[in-house]
């Protein structure tokens, strides 16, 4: 990985070009020529600012809180689980937790668990209605999403938090590797590569940021239309996020869309995670 100043003034690499797209939940839950171009506006960037809906705004609380101190338990930080689950210490400044939902309930506080399930039906939500506005037909969104608009997909809550006494960058660079992310933070520190610069991404009050990810641009297949964002955290004071990362069963494949409309079955979807996952959490 390219080797960055992580001493430098934050604000220097602000891109006043950088419009990030906001929906509030009334837009969202309106089927509008409004919400049609702004879903034009964030698929072209690779992210948006999505308004926390109720059912998840009342647990955002514990979840800092939790974010904020699950590093700190000793039976966290030995929790090892297959499939690169369970605490990770990474190569760069974050640690993280990363838990599938059969382990949600055993492993998170209940009010965190709760805010997992709604991150989460949240994520479906999100996967229908790209799929929708990207053109494909309702009764192929179980394929090409490798199941998750059915609910039957690969799905993680990842929790992280950063020390500032770690040395290196935040998080290296990097595009989420499945379909949709929904992600809060509530501090400086991600950057997103904007027009051939790293361009800073503040947090925005009682919104989620909603990536998407690589498995999603593979299957659209038509960069002018949506993208998956690449970006990183630079080195940060203490700071945390939580993500949902929403993606293929792993028994599925990756799909991708010709330029004829043909869908086409790429890889088999754990293979391809596996691949992406293995130089930093083996």
């Amino acid at each position: 990985m390219k080797e960055t100043n992580m001493n430098s003034n934050p604000l220097s690499n602000l891109n006043p070009e950088l419009v990030v797209t906001t929906i509030s939940q009334q837009e969202w839950e309106n089927e509008s020529s409004e919400l049609d171009q702004k879903m034009a506006e964030a698929c072209r960037l690779g992210f948006f600012y999505l308004e926390i809906p109720q059912d998840c705004i009342q647990f955002i609380p514990a979840a800092t809180q939790f974010s904020h101190s699950f590093y700190k338990d000793e039976r966290t930080k030995n929790l090892k689980l297959p499939d690169f689950c369970g605490y990770n210490d990474r190569p760069w400044q974050a640690e993280s937790l990363f838990l599938e939902p059969k382990d949600w309930e055993e492993h998170l506080p209940h009010e965190v668990n709760r805010l997992a399930k709604s991150m989460n039906d949240l994520s479906l939500q999100i996967s229908k209605k790209i799929l929708g506005f990207c053109g494909f037909s309702e009764k192929d969104w179980s394929l090409v999403s490798g199941g998750l608009t059915e609910d039957k997909g690969w799905v993680h809550l990842s929790v992280n938090h950063y020390r500032p006494e770690k040395e290196g960058i935040g998080m290296e660079e990097h595009k989420d590797m499945g379909q949709v992310t929904v992600l809060f933070f509530n501090q400086e520190g991600l950057e997103v590569m904007h027009q051939k610069k790293w361009t800073s991404v503040p947090p925005k009050e009682n919104h989620f940021l909603i990536n998407f990810g690589q498995a999603l641009e593979v299957l659209v297949n038509d960069r002018d239309r949506l993208v998956a964002v690449l970006h990183r955290v630079r080195h940060v004071a203490d700071r945390i996020s939580f993500a949902l990362f929403a993606e293929n069963a792993p028994d599925s494949y990756l799909c991708e869309r010709t330029t004829t409309g043909e869908i086409v079955q790429k890889e088999l979807y754990r293979d391809y995670i596996t691949k992406l996952l293995a130089p930093t959490l083996l």
